[in-house]
């Protein structure tokens, strides 16, 4: 050879650039878990701002792709209607704030301080503290809107804004499809949205019996604003994201939240929050609140040590 000894042959060994990074492709193939199949790059379809994996690691289960992906609710003509305030129950005025809202206790935004409309300043604590993170569960939250003077970078503007963090979809040995956490995600984070379709509860009682039927029932009521009490279901069934695959748990470790971020609707949104501090690749879940069906059960198979053993 051209160098007959070891010792003539000088080997420099190159540091990793630390500014190359993966391509996203090759990342999520690097996320795939023991013998996992990446079975979809994206369920989203490019439209949130992060994409959402799918993995199967337990069957030969394709991809659950057998629905339109949509980032809020849609509703027909009739249901949006019903939902807009009136004379009845005026738009809310948007606050006068500059910039920024104060999110400190003793400040003076009506969106921040609102506790229902006729004691706009009642709440001293308001819900969002630093890093825009849920202080604690409310009954409702009055996020800042289209008629508010602040800034769309105003800190009590979080829900409207989407799904920030990490999420992807994997396959459960028991419970199905599932959510679990990419990145760590601190208590108090919201996490995104309950999307489908808004239904009046005439037509959400036709739906359900025939989703009972075969177990699949993605039906959640919603209480909106006004003196009527307005009621509807949201359905997840044909129309919804990355929600609809949150499963349900005894021990969860996230919660439901109303929050109110359209100065149009009297509906609230839907929105999943961390109950505590959750870690890279624990699932997602939430407790349904599912109340007795007379004549039927439905196991639980969250595996939590304080499980119910069923759901109802």
């Amino acid at each position: 050879s051209f160098f007959p000894h070891a010792r003539d042959v000088l080997v420099a060994r190159r540091r990793p650039r630390a500014d190359i990074s993966l391509p996203p492709h090759a990342e999520v193939l690097l996320r795939a878990r023991g013998r996992e199949r990446l079975l979809c790059l994206d369920v989203s379809c490019g439209l949130e701002r992060n994409p959402i994996a799918v993995y199967n690691g337990v069957d030969a289960e394709p991809p659950p792709l057998l629905f339109s992906y949509v980032k809020q609710c849609v509703a027909v003509e009739a249901v949006s209607l019903l939902a807009l305030y009136d004379a009845d129950w005026p738009h809310p005025t948007g606050c006068g704030c500059r910039n920024a809202c104060e999110l400190g206790e003793g400040g003076v935004c009506q969106c921040v301080h609102r506790d229902g409309t006729d004691e706009r300043f009642a709440r001293a604590q308001p819900a969002y503290g630093p890093g825009q993170l849920l202080t604690r569960a409310f009954d409702s939250i009055y996020e800042c809107h289209l008629l508010c003077a602040c800034a769309h970078t105003c800190p009590n503007r979080v829900v409207q804004h989407g799904m920030r963090v990490r999420l992807e979809v994997f396959r459960t040995p028991r419970a199905g499809w599932g959510v679990r956490a990419v990145d760590a995600i601190r208590a108090g984070a919201f996490l995104c949205e309950y999307a489908g379709e808004y239904l009046p509860d005439d037509e959400a009682e036709e739906r359900g019996i025939r989703y009972d039927e075969h177990d699949m029932s993605r039906l959640m009521d919603v209480q909106g604003d006004g003196p009527d009490a307005l009621r509807m279901c949201v359905d997840a069934t044909n129309f919804s994201n990355v929600a609809r695959f949150v499963n349900h748990s005894c021990a969860p470790n996230c919660h439901k939240q109303r929050v109110f971020a359209d100065h149009m609707s009297r509906l609230p949104r839907i929105a999943l929050f961390a109950l505590r501090d959750i870690a890279p690749l624990e699932e997602i879940s939430y407790d349904y609140g599912y109340l007795g069906v007379p004549g039927k059960t439905l196991a639980c198979h969250c595996g939590a040590r304080s499980c119910k053993t069923k759901l109802y």
